[in-house]
């Protein structure tokens, strides 16, 4: 039957047959359909009534075949990018690629090209923070250690695991701390700088320096009110700096809305000092780099496929609750306390990681060196010895698991143990501090273990959130 049609009717029919479902504009417009005396009532009621069950959007090739008006009506509803204000350049015009061809002659576009090679717009209105940390650690080269599609290991949108429900980012997006708190918890290095601590002569050493290398990146969350722009809080990166004309290049990651463009650098920052209402506080700007400077047993924990300091960082917060509830006495109660806030899971994984530390051979030989040096440093500390002691009594004793249970333990932000009775707290700090001319080594690998081991800087999903509402330790 549907041969027999002709003319619009039959592109019409052919656009709305593959189509499952159907918009209430159908309906409206039902009776323009039915006026043609080839298409058949009954036949088209068979079609509406196999799909009206369930909800869609027209398709841009049904909009095509509908009448003018509902077109009209759809298209008036939405928007097709912003014009720029007029005190900015956009990228892509004579000026913008005059002021690109300059400052690559100065020597701060060096971040540019790997920013550009990853660069996207966000998938949802809202995701701005989401699709800047993705081009980010895609252009610093950072391994997520988890696949993305296929065989392939790389990161986007939807793997970030998110500190807010995914309904709330995908309404609200996601505010500086938390940004920072994903950027660490991902593999990158970070620092945050609240505008209203920093200074606009800061934020210019900074952004001269990033931009004149290609091992830092400038995140910079900023209000778009200021600046003339439609919305408010926004996130995206900077990919270069013009130093004569004190010009940043902003790579809009929204560019439904506006493309990359060169603004004052005086402005950006100013628009980095509004108030973020969702937290109170000022927005600012990040620095990421990439994660040469991970311990070695994060490393390893990551080829395995979790995350050594995420574990770590899990059982320090509650094993701060616990102590908050009940203070311990001796040290043998505060290791066994410790011990009890691993879960079923942590004992499947620290299973796992000591099975494989006893095959070093299969690790490559820098990390296999590193990893075994690291050990034997473990394994003359003082702690090591209560962990043993008080591993045989707990568990069939496995030297390399341990080792780790030590590991975690001198991880332990110590420093922040001061709620602890003055003596006693003492006791503790002597037994976790380490020499650092016997064990190097192990000094440089807690020391970078404890640098992430704050909620703000490790997303915890249990604790994190709650905690870096209120702890800014993060900021610079």
């Amino acid at each position: 039957y549907q041969r027999r049609v002709q003319g619009k009717n039959q592109l019409m029919l052919r656009s709305l047959l593959p189509q499952r479902t159907f918009s209430k504009t159908f309906f409206v417009r039902r009776h323009n359909l039915l006026k043609s005396p080839v298409i058949k009532p009954n036949l088209f009621n068979r079609i509406i009534s196999n799909v009206a069950s369930q909800e869609s959007n027209l398709t841009a090739q049904s909009l095509q075949n509908l009448q003018p008006s509902v077109v009209v009506e759809k298209l008036t509803k939405s928007f097709y990018r912003r014009p720029l204000p007029p005190d900015v350049f956009d990228f892509s015009s004579k000026e913008g690629k005059q002021l690109f061809k300059e400052a690559l002659e100065q020597g701060y576009t060096e971040g540019y090209f790997s920013l550009a090679a990853q660069f996207y717009t966000q998938s949802e209105p809202a995701y701005c923070g989401l699709a800047t940390l993705c081009i980010v650690l895609n252009s610093l080269q950072i391994d997520p250690n988890a696949i993305w599609k296929g065989v392939w290991r790389w990161y986007s949108e939807e793997m970030l695991q998110l500190c807010s429900p995914p309904e709330v980012v995908k309404k609200k997006g996601i505010s500086l701390i938390e940004f920072g708190c994903l950027a660490n918890s991902n593999g990158a290095q970070v620092k945050v700088y609240s505008s209203d601590r920093s200074s606009e002569e800061e934020f210019r050493k900074i952004v001269e320096k990033a931009t004149s290398s290609d091992v830092e990146r400038v995140v910079v969350c900023y209000s778009r009110k200021v600046l003339g722009q439609t919305g408010d809080g926004h996130f995206s990166p900077i990919g270069a700096y013009h130093k004569n004309k004190d010009l940043v290049l902003l790579m809009d990651v929204a560019r439904f809305k506006y493309p990359p463009h060169w603004i004052p650098l005086s402005s950006l920052f100013r628009a980095s000092l509004e108030i973020d209402p969702d937290t109170s506080k000022s927005r600012g700007y990040l620095v990421l780099s990439s994660p040469n400077s991970h311990s070695s047993l994060e490393r390893l924990s990551r080829i395995l496929g979790f995350s050594f300091q995420k574990m770590s960082n899990r059982v320090w917060y509650q094993l701060k609750q616990e102590i908050e509830i009940r203070m311990p006495t001796h040290l043998p109660d505060l290791i066994a306390r410790s011990f009890r806030c691993l879960t079923d899971s942590d004992h499947e994984l620290l299973n796992v990681f000591s099975r494989e530390l006893a095959k070093l051979d299969a690790i490559d030989d820098p990390l296999k060196v590193k990893i075994q040096t690291l050990l034997e440093q473990i394994e003359r500390t003082e702690l090591y010895g209560l962990v043993k002691e008080m591993s045989y009594s707990r568990f069939e004793f496995d030297r390399s698991r341990a080792l780790l249970l030590c590991g975690i333990l001198l991880s332990f932000p110590m420093e922040n143990l001061n709620f602890l009775p003055q003596e006693f707290g003492r006791s503790v700090e002597d037994l976790w501090k380490l020499s650092s001319d016997r064990e190097p080594e192990l000094n440089q690998e807690i020391s970078r273990l404890r640098a992430a081991m704050y909620p703000e800087n490790n997303c915890n999903q249990v604790t994190c959130y709650n905690q870096i509402k209120t702890d800014q330790r993060l900021f610079i």
